[in-house]
């Protein structure tokens, strides 16, 4: 007997949020490809060639998912879409095409129109998505070709035929937006950079991985440099924070002896045996970290040994 809308939609929250639990909130391509299994079936998340996405298995003429792209990290185009974060907690979505009333797009209007809950994979980097879920059309505007989605519960957002904040400041609210959305950004590019992977384990579970900044430099047009940070585990990042290990220019790492102290035998453990040791870097050169910046930070590690 065949899954009812209802079930399958159900079956897909628990899927994607399986999903962020497992990678964070910032997913590679390939995991969102693999889509995920009920009642014997796979049934996909997304596809690749199309922005407004429908699985075979789901009867109810809406979208279960919308996706944006990127292009590749460092590539000096523009966007694919204007789609963006224009509020906190509202994006905007353009239609695929120029026809409203195009397959694709009627099955946005249907989500809209039944206020059905949909993923939105939201491309950071290039195959990189922030994942938001669930999201709900708020305003489907046929003649402007665009959509504005709300990503938090419709009960904290006013009317929907209007876009306001509750912020005295609006510029405040949309500058944090913004803020977040370069953070997201940055921790995209370092992480597909590295390949999801931390650059002194090779642990690959997202979720316990951090974009670490080598320097607390000023940022370049309000992003943070891919070749001023390294991924890490959150393990490492703590350790490198606090001066425990060191990475010198070439990418060395040099071990403080001050986890050799009893109170750190289980840090020295972990942390010992990469002493002498050298990261992992990105296949691209031009996303490896700065060796001058490396050779400032490893000054401030030396200092701190003393």
């Amino acid at each position: 007997m065949p899954s009812s809308p209802q079930e399958i939609r159900k079956a897909a929250a628990n899927a994607v949020g399986n999903l962020v639990r497992q990678q964070g909130d910032i997913v590679p391509w390939s995991a969102i490809s693999a889509g995920f299994h009920f009642n014997g079936e796979k049934i996909l998340f997304a596809n690749k060639a199309r922005g407004i996405f429908k699985p075979a298995q789901l009867t109810d003429s809406a979208a279960l998912s919308i996706r944006t792209s990127r292009p590749r990290i460092g590539r000096h185009t523009t966007w694919n879409y204007n789609d963006e974060l224009i509020e906190d907690g509202w994006l905007r979505y353009c239609f695929q095409g120029d026809d409203p009333n195009n397959a694709d797009n009627r099955l946005l209007q249907q989500a809209w129109q039944h206020q059905l809950p949909i993923i939105y994979f939201f491309g950071l980097a290039e195959a990189v998505y922030q994942v938001f879920h669930p999201v709900f059309v708020t305003k489907y505007d046929p003649k402007k070709l665009e959509a504005f989605m709300a990503w938090k519960p419709l009960a904290e957002f006013p009317a929907n035929d209007h876009l306001v904040l509750n912020d005295p400041s609006p510029a405040l609210g949309l500058r944090t937006a913004t803020n977040r959305l370069h953070q997201a950004r940055f921790r995209a590019n370092v992480f597909a950079a590295y390949d999801f992977r931390c650059a002194l384990s090779s642990l690959q579970i997202g979720s316990l991985l951090q974009p670490v900044k080598i320097l607390n430099q000023r940022d370049v047009y309000g992003v943070p440099e891919i070749n001023n940070a390294i991924c890490m585990s959150v393990l490492h990042k703590a350790a490198f924070d606090a001066n425990l290990i060191g990475i010198d220019h070439r990418g060395a790492i040099t071990v403080s002896p001050l986890i050799n102290e009893p109170r750190h035998a289980t840090l020295a453990e972990q942390l010992g045996r990469l002493n002498g040791e050298t990261i992992a870097l990105p296949k691209a050169k031009a996303f490896r970290p700065s060796p001058d910046i490396l050779a400032a930070r490893f000054k401030l590690f030396k200092a701190a040994q003393d």
